[in-house]
């Protein structure tokens, strides 16, 4: 988890300051302990709190800025983004790399394809590009698992944001509350009502969206996936379709195993995490960021002294001991 904030400005009265970055950049530090870093030019300020999980090396920290000025600030990560440099490599066998992880790959994607790089990622990311050719650039993954927010005022400025706070930051950011918003809150913990928030002058960036601004506030939008879409492809049968599962999960995992930083997997116990669990320690081969240290307490309803042991692939890993409520009690 990484946080990224940033703001556009094209009317001296919204003129883009280092306080107001260094506000924003505060208002996400929580996002990442790791590094910190503040870009600014004349119209665009970004802000960013890393949190190193690929190329832990100072030179890959952002705001990641290109050789033709292009700035990046990006949260998440891009599992195929080893397949993606290759692609680049081979259009342009002359490109010059400075690190190894997939920050840079995601900047050359973009300077390579446009908006169009979108459909060859495969991830989860929020990102913003600023190209001095004069357009602001922002971006959401398909399912929107990092999150996103902006506030346009089109008299002078837009600010994006990993978080509300960092946009409530700005003095010209409105904070009235969305009473539907808030309601929807309240109800369901989140807001899922299209790109509403509970601000009026807030909204999100859609899950699988993109958002094009110049200087003057003019804002081109798009979509690059709807997961509503119908399949492609030859009709299956149960077994195929399982056998078709099976891989996905696989590959998914495989892909999500690439890391320059340990690796935990969360198991309650239930299948889905199990899965997950069992499908790491086959791609891995082991989990040693589990051998690390055992599960002391794991209690999965009250009463129950035993869970069903975890699978055989990662039994000799995991230790797990549930407790009845009675003997939770006695230990707090």
């Amino acid at each position: 988890m990484c946080g990224i904030a940033g703001i556009l400005a094209w009317d001296e009265k919204y003129r883009v300051t280092r306080e107001m970055m260094g506000k924003m950049r505060q208002a996400i530090a929580h996002r990442g302990p790791d590094d910190e870093g503040i870009y600014l030019n004349d119209q665009v300020g970004f802000a960013f709190a890393r949190l190193a999980i690929l190329d832990p090396d100072p030179r890959a920290n952002q705001p990641f800025i290109d050789s033709q000025g292009r700035a990046l600030v990006f949260n998440g990560e891009i599992y195929n983004f080893r397949e993606i440099r290759r692609e680049i490599a081979r259009i342009r066998p002359d490109f010059q790399w400075r690190t190894s992880g997939d920050g840079e790959v995601l900047l050359a994607a973009y300077a390579t394809w446009g908006k169009e790089c979108l459909e060859r990622l495969n991830g989860m990311f929020a990102f913003a590009i600023w190209d001095p050719a004069g357009e602001l650039f922002l971006a959401r993954d398909r399912m929107g698992q990092k999150p996103l927010y902006f506030a346009h005022d089109p008299r002078g400025a837009i600010a994006f944001a990993s978080e509300l706070p960092a946009l409530r930051t700005l003095e010209w950011v409105d904070g009235t509350i969305n009473p539907q918003g808030l309601v929807d809150y309240l109800m369901c913990g989140y807001v899922p009502r299209g790109d509403a928030t509970i601000y009026r002058a807030i909204r999100k960036v859609p899950p699988s969206s993109w958002m094009k601004i110049v200087p003057g506030g003019e804002v081109e939008r798009g979509k690059y996936f709807d997961a509503n879409d119908p399949p492609v492809g030859e009709a299956r049968s149960a077994e195929k379709m399982v056998s078709r599962t099976r891989h996905l999960v696989m590959q998914a995992v495989r892909r999500q195993l690439v890391s320059d930083v340990p690796l935990g997997c969360f198991l309650s116990g239930g299948v889905d995490s199990s899965i997950i669990a069992v499908a790491m320690s086959n791609a891995s081969g082991s989990l040693n960021s589990l051998a690390a240290s055992s599960i002391l307490d794991f209690s999965v309803a009250a009463g129950h002294r035993r869970v069903h042991r975890v699978p055989a692939p990662i039994e000799r890993f995991v230790t797990i001991t549930a407790f009845s409520t009675s003997q939770n009690r006695r230990n707090n």
